[in-house]
């Protein structure tokens, strides 16, 4: 089985996230996608997070309805902030019978190299990157490896910065997250404002 894990602090997951997942299972060669919910990005130490285990609460409720679609929390018993070269190695020794590719926004494909051992990620493992804006041509010049594969999902403008966003100018946020976890708004809402 060919598994793509797509890493991410889901802060909170939203629509976005589903619509990428679901994009790739249906538009590619990957039979299940992984949310790998990290407790700590290195590169957002100072966002605020929800608590993890409410995240993967959070997330688990969203895609309850996906059978393809899992969580993990793999990076739980990992020290903090989460490295994905570490959790890769964990995931691969670990899964031995499947194929791992890795699910990012071309954003954060265009960072790669900020990433610790980023060369041995790009080297081993198939990146299926979706574009975040227009400017998907941008992708093509950077990271000229045979493991770099553009997906064509759809472009749009939801993040989970956009949503903290709403929340502290209190503009409603259900169209922008999955309607399982709409139940669970005001808790949500209450965090980031304050």
């Amino acid at each position: 089985m060919k598994i793509g894990l797509y890493f991410g602090s889901f802060n909170p997951i939203h629509i976005g996230h589903i619509i990428v997942a679901n994009y790739t299972l249906e538009h590619t060669d990957i039979d299940e996608i992984w949310l790998i919910i990290s407790p700590q990005n290195p590169f957002k130490k100072n966002k605020k997070l929800l608590d993890k285990n409410y995240r993967l609460m959070l997330t688990k409720n969203a895609i309850n309805k996906y059978h393809n679609i899992k969580t993990s929390n793999i990076e739980f018993e990992l020290p903090i902030p989460s490295y994905s070269y570490k959790t890769l190695k964990i995931i691969t020794h670990s899964y031995q019978n499947n194929d791992f590719a890795i699910v990012m926004g071309y954003k954060n494909f265009l960072s790669l190299n900020k990433w610790k051992n980023y060369k041995k990620i790009i080297k081993k493992f198939q990146i299926y990157t979706y574009p975040e804006d227009t400017k998907n041509n941008y992708i093509i010049q950077h990271y000229n490896n045979n493991n770099k594969i553009l997906t064509k999902a759809p472009v749009f403008n939801i993040s989970s910065s956009l949503i903290r966003k709403l929340i502290k100018k209190n503009k409603n946020i259900d169209f922008l997250i999955p309607y399982e976890i709409i139940k669970y708004k005001n808790f949500i809402n209450k965090f980031y404002k304050n």
